[in-house]
């Protein structure tokens, strides 16, 4: 069944939820005289009972199924597997590597314009933990060669093989529409044998109609809320009291191509009146509503919702994305102290920026002018340092103020656990308004980090183009208007830096002519085929050898790629300046607080690579990061290292909202304001910490192989390469004020601080391994079915 609960309410949540409710009343702010909440999410109060005229699903397709009665038709053995056969009605074989592919032919597509639920594979295998699928839209003859001869396949979708049938829950958005072959990982052992009954594709259709009305978590275009989902004729009631000012903010949905149309009504006192009626014809996209509720301000009434169709139309089903009843120019949910609280909270997240490629933190070209102007007019940290050296890693860390140890996300598959608390959970218990805009997928679903989000936004562009910032301004600026007197939160993740680094005209030719742009690009293809790792040459990533070996001038070559880099930057430099003109004529600037920083940095042959992911060198973790807001903030520079764990705490401080018992950053308030203005609370120096976990996925940068920690101390930086490569250093020892790049080891000249650095580091790493969080399957062991059932529903748990 669909979730009835609160979306993030489970076992080591509640208690931070309701230290945020008990910050929030006794702040004094926010609560308002009437003793009627400011936000009243709808999803949060759904109870069971509330659906009247309930009804089954209608219009459920065919069940997409392969059994293996007779033969094997349209699988067949891509890689890996040896005597592929039909027997006794099952699908048998054995893997001869630990990367098997079956796959299946789908010749024009599944042509269902329908998103996936699920794969369910009944099976047994005599060896492997993991079965995984894979979704390929190409025709089929395009990637045969490169699969069978060891192209990486990126294994989005996988799951334990614990009981015989394998549930495998894509963790990205996949829709039958155009895709042309299933691939299949029956095990990730070599020389396991193993036995499939059954493969079935189950649609999102299919799975709706199957249960009850109720909440759930549902994405249109890439755009996922919590919803409430209901059928024809159905109608929902919810017995509220309305504050002053009221209005109901939603968004409508539908999923079968069939025209809905979606009623509101309100019952009072004074009898029933109907104050929205939208038909919908256009399916799988949201149609944005508002309700102005003024004529029952302050009065108790009980809101109906109800879907009408054309006659036949019983069972089709419908969604309220995100309803929620709101008070007209709510006020900020706390404060601090004397400080007003900010009633907006903006954070951009830039994607694969050097802190040292922006003037503010020292180069020599103005790439991002606006952002200069928010760093000379709040405050800027000049050393801070990330927690991982790739988004996979870097963001969950960041967005939970836990090191990747604890948190547990180090590999390509692991995904942030439900029990963690995000940043977006604790402003959406405090009453904001939240939504997220993710760029890549380790920023979203695909890492569990659509926890406390109302509304998100995931990428909804080509893979192989990088520059967001525009795409995504142009849907943040309306859902601002549509909110602008609202307290809100916004993640906004941008990829713009990110390669491939070709910036959009005008600013390609900023600082390269296009007759240098023109030899650069015949220059890459001319490289391609020299670079040795399949994802490195994906993404055109070369080492200085390769560089070499193509006869290329490497500083040449590199330098067309920064000035591109810079390019970017400039160009999204433009989007944040538009973004801060529409705070401005919407009367919020004033009261928001913008955050500002990167996950990691990039390399530009620094040490011999490009890319990032692959060290823990100062090029790929110094990170910049400052906060704007005049009210409360005072413009300054801060000298002090910090780590980006430190930046939810320190939002959540100056939001006046309680920063969560578990997390492992300090806020860094104590910096940025003078002791007579912040309150109580010191700030208290300790070692910054970073993690480049070894892993096993191909879709990892490269050396997979390897595992490194870098601890930051003292004005020494100490390297760990705890797995290594033959050749390459245990220890390394930086200067970490002379020498940000990390390029002379001083591991032979200060044996005694390797030693006491490696000591204090080994503490941390029993520390960090000791916190960390309980996986999903371990914690969900302790929670009834139907309790792990609503957890699903909301994605927070596979």
């Amino acid at each position: 069944m669909l979730s009835m609960e609160i979306p993030g309410f489970c076992p080591g949540r509640l208690a931070i939820l309701l230290g945020v409710v008990f910050a929030v009343l006794s702040a004094g702010c926010g609560a308002p005289s009437d003793g009627v909440p400011d936000r009243q999410r709808l999803v949060d109060d759904f109870r069971n009972e509330w659906i009247r005229d309930t009804v089954p699903g209608a219009g459920v397709p065919e069940p997409t199924e392969w059994r293996f009665d007779s033969s094997a038709e349209g699988w067949t053995a891509l890689r890996g597997i040896a005597d592929l056969r039909v027997e006794d009605g099952h699908l048998v074989g054995r893997t001869t590597d630990a990367a098997p592919i079956l796959a299946l032919d789908v010749p024009g597509g599944f042509r269902l314009d329908d998103a996936v639920h699920e794969v369910l594979v009944t099976m047994h295998a005599s060896a492997g933990e993991r079965v995984s699928a894979h979704f390929i839209g190409a025709e089929p003859t395009e990637i045969d060669a490169a699969v069978q001869a060891g192209a990486p396949v990126p294994w989005f979708h996988s799951a334990e093989r614990t009981e015989s049938i394998v549930r495998i829950r894509p963790i990205l958005p996949v829709t039958g529409y155009g895709m042309h072959r299933l691939l299949l990982k029956p095990s990730d052992a070599v020389g396991a044998t193993f036995k499939i009954d059954s493969i079935r594709v189950l649609f999102r259709n299919e799975r709706l109609a199957s249960i009850p009305s109720g909440i759930g978590w549902h994405g249109l275009e890439e755009i996922y809320r919590e919803t409430v989902v209901a059928r024809v004729p159905e109608t929902l009631r919810w017995p509220l009291t309305l504050p002053l000012a009221p209005r109901l903010s939603l968004d409508l949905g539908t999923l079968q191509g069939r025209p809905l149309t979606f009623r509101v009504t309100v019952e009072g006192l004074d009898g029933e009146r109907e104050v929205l009626r939208r038909t919908v014809t256009t399916a799988l996209r949201w149609e944005a509503a508002e309700v102005d509720l003024t004529p029952w301000a302050g009065r108790a009434v009980t809101l109906a919702f109800q879907l009408e169709a054309e006659d036949g139309g019983d069972g089709t089903l419908g969604l309220w994305g995100s309803p929620v009843v709101l008070r007209g120019n709510a006020p900020a949910p706390g404060q601090v102290a004397a400080r007003p609280a900010p009633r907006g909270v903006i954070f951009l997240l830039v994607d694969t920026l050097r802190s040292d490629r922006l003037a503010p933190w020292g180069h020599d070209r103005e790439t991002a002018p606006t952002l200069s102007r928010l760093a000379a007019e709040g405050t800027l940290f000049e050393h801070t340092i990330a927690q991982g050296s790739w988004t996979k890693v870097s963001a969950p860390s960041m967005l939970t103020s836990l090191y990747p140890t604890t948190v547990g996300v180090r590999d390509f598959l692991d995904r942030v656990p439900a029990s963690a608390t995000t940043l977006a959970e604790v402003f959406r218990a405090a009453g904001f308004a939240t939504v997220g805009y993710s760029s890549v997928p380790f920023t979203g679903k695909f890492n569990n980090l659509h926890q406390g989000y109302e509304e998100l936004h995931e990428r909804a562009m080509n893979p192989a183009e990088s520059k967001t910032g525009r795409h995504f301004v142009d849907r943040l600026l309306p859902w601002l208007e549509r909110r602008q007197d609202e307290p809100f939160f916004v993640f906004l993740h941008v990829f713009d830096p990110h390669s491939p680094y070709e910036p959009v005209s005008p600013f390609n030719h900023f600082w390269i002519t296009p007759q240098e742009a023109a030899a650069h690009r015949t220059e890459t293809e001319r490289l391609i085929p020299h670079i040795e790792d399949p994802l490195r040459q994906l993404s055109k990533m070369p080492y200085r050898n390769e560089l070499e070996a193509a006869g290329l001038d490497p500083e040449h070559y590199i330098g067309d790629d920064q000035a591109w880099y810079d390019g970017s930057i400039r160009a999204l430099d433009m989007e944040i300046q538009r973004l801060l003109e529409r705070l401005e004529e919407l009367g919020r600037a004033d009261d928001t607080l913008i955050v500002f920083a990167s996950d990691h940095g990039e390399e530009f042959l620094d040490h011999g690579k490009t890319f990032h992911g692959q060290s823990v060198y100062g090029e790929l973790l110094r990170v910049p990061m400052l906060f704007h807001y005049p009210a409360a903030i005072p413009a300054g520079r801060v000298t002090e290292t910090v780590q980006l764990i430190d930046l939810m705490p320190t939002v959540l401080n100056l939001a006046g909202l309680p920063i969560p018992a578990e997390a492992q950053g300090h806020s860094t308030v104590p910096l940025i304001l003078p002791e007579s203005a912040r309150g109580a609370g010191v700030w208290r120096p300790r070692p910054a910490v970073s993690e480049k976990p070894a892993a096993e996925a191909p879709m990892v940068p490269p050396p997979r192989d390897v595992e490194s920690f870098a601890f930051q101390w003292q004005g020494y930086k100490l390297i760990h390469n705890a797995q290594r490569r033959k050749g390459m250093a245990e220890y390394e020892l930086y200067d970490a004020v002379t020498d940000p790049l990390d390029q002379h080891d001083l591991t032979a000249e200060q044996p005694a601080v390797v030693e006491r650095l490696a000591g204090l580091l080994e503490a941390w790493k029993k520390d960090a391994a000791a916190d960390r969080l309980p996986s999903d399957d371990a914690a969900g062991a302790h929670l009834d079915p139907e309790e792990l059932e609503r957890l699903r529903s909301l994605g927070y748990v596979n």
